[in-house]
């Protein structure tokens, strides 16, 4: 189950619009990482990462069955 991705548009989106003075417009999401409140951010980027490289995920290929491993 791919929710690394969902998972980052919502927190990111959830703090553009509580953090005062962040403007989406001329911002990047990953500026939410600086300040105090920047710890939910980086939560978010190492929670992320974990999950989507976990290695007891099988890697299949959506038409052919599992990749070769060399």
């Amino acid at each position: 189950m791919a929710a690394a991705g969902p998972l980052c548009l919502v927190v990111g989106f959830a703090q553009a619009f509580l953090r005062p003075g962040f403007d989406a417009a001329h911002n990047d999401l990953s500026v939410l990482a600086n300040g105090d409140p920047g710890w939910i951010q980086v939560a978010k980027f190492v929670l992320g990462n974990v999950h989507e490289s976990r290695p007891d995920r099988p890697h299949m290929h959506p038409a052919r069955g599992p990749l070769p491993t060399h």
